[in-house]
Protein backbone atom coordinates (compact mmCIF):
# COMPACT_ATOMS: atom_id res chain seq x y z
CA UNK A 1 0.00 0.00 0.00
CA UNK A 2 1.42 3.43 -0.99
CA UNK A 3 0.72 6.65 0.94
CA UNK A 4 1.60 10.14 -0.40
CA UNK A 5 2.13 12.82 2.22
CA UNK A 6 2.09 16.60 1.74
CA UNK A 7 5.20 17.66 -0.14
CA UNK A 8 4.97 14.81 -2.64
CA UNK A 9 6.84 12.17 -0.62
CA UNK A 10 5.45 8.65 -1.11
CA UNK A 11 5.95 5.82 1.37
CA UNK A 12 5.21 2.17 0.75
CA UNK A 13 3.81 0.34 3.75
CA UNK A 14 3.20 -3.37 4.15
CA UNK A 15 0.06 -4.02 6.16
CA UNK A 16 -1.00 -7.53 7.22
CA UNK A 17 -4.14 -8.73 5.45
CA UNK A 18 -6.28 -8.90 8.57
CA UNK A 19 -5.32 -5.27 9.47
CA UNK A 20 -5.89 -3.62 6.08
CA UNK A 21 -9.55 -2.85 6.54
CA UNK A 22 -8.98 -1.20 9.89
CA UNK A 23 -5.96 0.73 8.58
CA UNK A 24 -7.76 1.90 5.45
CA UNK A 25 -10.81 3.07 7.37
CA UNK A 26 -8.58 5.10 9.70
CA UNK A 27 -6.55 6.97 7.08
CA UNK A 28 -9.46 7.69 4.72
CA UNK A 29 -8.98 9.83 1.59
CA UNK A 30 -10.36 13.00 0.03
CA UNK A 31 -9.45 12.02 -3.51
CA UNK A 32 -12.48 10.60 -5.42
CA UNK A 33 -10.44 7.86 -7.08
CA UNK A 34 -8.74 6.92 -3.81
CA UNK A 35 -12.09 6.90 -2.07
CA UNK A 36 -13.29 4.36 -4.62
CA UNK A 37 -10.12 2.27 -4.17
CA UNK A 38 -10.55 2.34 -0.39
CA UNK A 39 -14.17 1.35 -0.75
CA UNK A 40 -13.18 -1.68 -2.85
CA UNK A 41 -10.48 -2.57 -0.34
CA UNK A 42 -12.97 -2.50 2.52
CA UNK A 43 -15.23 -4.91 0.61
CA UNK A 44 -12.47 -7.51 0.22
CA UNK A 45 -12.54 -10.64 2.30
CA UNK A 46 -9.57 -10.83 4.67
CA UNK A 47 -8.01 -13.80 6.42
CA UNK A 48 -6.35 -14.14 9.79
CA UNK A 49 -2.68 -15.00 9.63
CA UNK A 50 -1.81 -18.62 10.42
CA UNK A 51 1.82 -19.70 10.82
CA UNK A 52 3.16 -22.31 8.40
CA UNK A 53 3.30 -25.90 9.65
CA UNK A 54 7.06 -25.99 9.01
CA UNK A 55 7.47 -23.00 11.36
CA UNK A 56 5.40 -24.68 14.08
CA UNK A 57 7.34 -27.91 13.62
CA UNK A 58 10.69 -26.16 14.14
CA UNK A 59 9.41 -24.72 17.43
CA UNK A 60 8.79 -28.26 18.73
CA UNK A 61 5.87 -27.15 20.89
CA UNK A 62 2.41 -25.79 20.07
CA UNK A 63 -1.10 -25.27 21.37
CA UNK A 64 -3.17 -28.45 21.16
CA UNK A 65 -0.12 -30.71 21.39
CA UNK A 66 -0.29 -33.76 23.64
CA UNK A 67 1.69 -33.33 26.86
CA UNK A 68 1.01 -36.58 28.74
CA UNK A 69 -1.61 -39.10 29.82
CA UNK A 70 -4.40 -38.18 32.25
CA UNK A 71 -3.53 -40.42 35.19
CA UNK A 72 -7.02 -40.13 36.66
CA UNK A 73 -8.50 -41.72 33.50
CA UNK A 74 -6.32 -44.84 33.79
CA UNK A 75 -7.53 -47.80 35.88
CA UNK A 76 -5.22 -50.67 36.75
CA UNK A 77 -3.00 -49.81 33.81
CA UNK A 78 -5.81 -49.49 31.22
CA UNK A 79 -7.68 -46.55 29.73
CA UNK A 80 -11.16 -46.28 31.24
CA UNK A 81 -13.23 -46.79 28.08
CA UNK A 82 -16.44 -46.47 30.08
CA UNK A 83 -15.85 -42.71 29.64
CA UNK A 84 -16.33 -43.17 25.90
CA UNK A 85 -19.73 -44.85 26.04
CA UNK A 86 -20.99 -42.90 23.00
CA UNK A 87 -18.52 -44.77 20.76
CA UNK A 88 -18.97 -48.22 19.23
CA UNK A 89 -16.56 -51.17 19.20
CA UNK A 90 -16.22 -53.69 16.39
CA UNK A 91 -14.51 -57.05 15.83
CA UNK A 92 -15.62 -58.34 19.24
CA UNK A 93 -18.03 -60.93 17.84
CA UNK A 94 -16.13 -64.04 18.88
CA UNK A 95 -15.62 -62.66 22.39
CA UNK A 96 -19.35 -61.87 22.79
CA UNK A 97 -20.41 -65.25 21.40
CA UNK A 98 -18.03 -67.19 23.65
CA UNK A 99 -19.14 -65.39 26.82
CA UNK A 100 -22.83 -65.83 25.96
CA UNK A 101 -22.39 -69.56 25.38
CA UNK A 102 -20.38 -70.01 28.58
CA UNK A 103 -23.29 -68.53 30.52
CA UNK A 104 -25.92 -70.58 28.67
CA UNK A 105 -27.93 -67.69 27.26
CA UNK A 106 -29.85 -67.76 24.03
CA UNK A 107 -29.57 -64.67 21.85
CA UNK A 108 -33.18 -63.80 22.63
CA UNK A 109 -32.66 -64.06 26.40
CA UNK A 110 -29.51 -61.97 26.44
CA UNK A 111 -30.95 -59.40 24.02
CA UNK A 112 -33.85 -58.76 26.43
CA UNK A 113 -31.41 -58.27 29.30
CA UNK A 114 -29.28 -55.86 27.25
CA UNK A 115 -32.40 -53.97 26.08
CA UNK A 116 -31.65 -54.53 22.42
CA UNK A 117 -33.04 -56.81 19.72
CA UNK A 118 -31.99 -60.39 19.00
CA UNK A 119 -31.12 -59.25 15.47
CA UNK A 120 -28.76 -56.57 16.82
CA UNK A 121 -27.05 -59.06 19.13
CA UNK A 122 -26.66 -61.50 16.25
CA UNK A 123 -25.06 -58.74 14.14
CA UNK A 124 -22.64 -57.89 16.98
CA UNK A 125 -21.58 -61.54 17.30
CA UNK A 126 -21.07 -61.92 13.55
CA UNK A 127 -19.12 -58.63 13.34
CA UNK A 128 -21.70 -57.19 10.97
CA UNK A 129 -22.19 -54.08 13.11
CA UNK A 130 -20.22 -52.44 15.91
CA UNK A 131 -21.59 -52.72 19.43
CA UNK A 132 -22.18 -49.47 21.36
CA UNK A 133 -19.87 -49.32 24.36
CA UNK A 134 -22.90 -48.56 26.56
CA UNK A 135 -24.39 -51.97 25.60
CA UNK A 136 -20.98 -53.64 25.87
CA UNK A 137 -20.70 -52.42 29.47
CA UNK A 138 -24.12 -53.90 30.31
CA UNK A 139 -23.06 -57.16 28.65
CA UNK A 140 -19.94 -57.36 30.82
CA UNK A 141 -21.73 -56.44 34.04
CA UNK A 142 -24.50 -59.01 33.56
CA UNK A 143 -21.96 -61.74 32.83
CA UNK A 144 -20.03 -60.83 36.00
CA UNK A 145 -17.11 -59.43 34.05
CA UNK A 146 -15.34 -56.07 34.22
CA UNK A 147 -14.05 -53.77 31.53
CA UNK A 148 -10.54 -54.77 32.61
CA UNK A 149 -11.37 -58.41 31.82
CA UNK A 150 -12.13 -57.38 28.24
CA UNK A 151 -9.23 -54.98 27.81
CA UNK A 152 -6.67 -57.42 29.21
CA UNK A 153 -7.35 -59.73 26.26
CA UNK A 154 -7.25 -56.96 23.64
CA UNK A 155 -4.15 -54.87 22.98
CA UNK A 156 -6.21 -52.58 20.74
CA UNK A 157 -9.89 -51.88 20.14
CA UNK A 158 -11.38 -50.80 16.85
CA UNK A 159 -13.69 -47.95 17.82
CA UNK A 160 -16.16 -45.95 15.75
CA UNK A 161 -17.79 -42.52 15.95
CA UNK A 162 -20.13 -41.59 13.14
CA UNK A 163 -18.38 -42.60 9.91
CA UNK A 164 -14.88 -42.48 11.40
CA UNK A 165 -13.00 -45.43 12.90
CA UNK A 166 -9.63 -46.02 14.49
CA UNK A 167 -7.60 -48.80 16.14
CA UNK A 168 -6.74 -47.53 19.62
CA UNK A 169 -4.46 -48.83 22.36
CA UNK A 170 -6.15 -50.13 25.49
CA UNK A 171 -3.07 -49.31 27.59
CA UNK A 172 -0.90 -46.19 27.71
CA UNK A 173 2.58 -46.68 26.27
CA UNK A 174 5.55 -44.54 25.28
CA UNK A 175 5.41 -45.41 21.56
CA UNK A 176 1.84 -44.20 21.30
CA UNK A 177 2.57 -41.03 23.29
CA UNK A 178 5.57 -40.14 21.12
CA UNK A 179 3.63 -40.66 17.89
CA UNK A 180 0.66 -38.57 19.03
CA UNK A 181 2.94 -35.67 20.02
CA UNK A 182 3.39 -34.88 16.33
CA UNK A 183 -0.27 -33.84 16.05
CA UNK A 184 -2.15 -30.66 16.87
CA UNK A 185 -5.71 -31.10 18.17
CA UNK A 186 -7.73 -28.00 17.36
CA UNK A 187 -10.90 -26.92 19.16
CA UNK A 188 -12.78 -27.24 15.86
CA UNK A 189 -12.11 -31.00 15.88
CA UNK A 190 -9.57 -30.86 13.05
CA UNK A 191 -6.31 -32.70 13.72
CA UNK A 192 -3.29 -31.01 12.11
CA UNK A 193 -0.26 -33.11 11.21
CA UNK A 194 2.91 -31.33 12.35
CA UNK A 195 5.33 -34.26 12.48
CA UNK A 196 8.30 -35.24 14.63
CA UNK A 197 11.99 -34.28 14.62
CA UNK A 198 14.45 -36.52 12.74
CA UNK A 199 11.64 -37.89 10.59
CA UNK A 200 10.30 -36.71 7.26
CA UNK A 201 6.69 -35.64 7.18
CA UNK A 202 5.91 -38.45 4.74
CA UNK A 203 7.46 -41.05 7.04
CA UNK A 204 5.48 -39.67 9.96
CA UNK A 205 2.22 -39.85 8.00
CA UNK A 206 2.90 -43.47 7.05
CA UNK A 207 3.66 -44.40 10.66
CA UNK A 208 0.49 -42.64 11.78
CA UNK A 209 -1.62 -44.44 9.18
CA UNK A 210 -0.17 -47.86 10.06
CA UNK A 211 -0.43 -47.42 13.83
CA UNK A 212 -4.06 -46.28 13.95
CA UNK A 213 -5.28 -47.83 10.67
CA UNK A 214 -6.53 -44.49 9.41
CA UNK A 215 -6.31 -42.74 6.05
CA UNK A 216 -3.72 -39.95 5.99
CA UNK A 217 -3.56 -38.18 2.62
CA UNK A 218 -3.12 -34.53 3.60
CA UNK A 219 -1.86 -32.35 6.45
CA UNK A 220 -5.23 -32.62 8.20
CA UNK A 221 -7.14 -35.51 9.74
CA UNK A 222 -10.89 -35.49 10.25
CA UNK A 223 -11.41 -38.39 12.68
CA UNK A 224 -13.83 -37.85 15.55
CA UNK A 225 -12.95 -41.24 17.07
CA UNK A 226 -9.28 -40.35 17.55
CA UNK A 227 -10.23 -36.84 18.62
CA UNK A 228 -12.58 -38.05 21.38
CA UNK A 229 -10.06 -40.66 22.56
CA UNK A 230 -7.25 -38.13 22.85
CA UNK A 231 -9.35 -35.45 24.57
CA UNK A 232 -10.60 -37.99 27.10
CA UNK A 233 -7.29 -39.64 28.02
CA UNK A 234 -4.54 -37.11 27.26
CA UNK A 235 -3.47 -33.69 28.53
CA UNK A 236 -3.26 -31.06 25.77
CA UNK A 237 -1.03 -27.99 25.83
CA UNK A 238 -2.93 -24.70 26.27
Amino acid sequence: MSIRFFGGTTFNLTVAGHSRKQFASLIGSNHPQKQQELHLLLQKKTYNYSPRLSTIRKKGSWTGQIVNFKDEKIKRGYFDFSKLDTLRASQLGEYLYTIRKQNNYTQQELALILKTSRENLSNYERNFTAIPISILLRFLTHNKLTLIDLLSSHKKLQLHSGISSCFLDTQPNDSQLKLLKGLQFKESGIIMIIGLPNQTLQQYKENLSDYFSIKVDSDKIYNSTLNKYVREFFVLKD
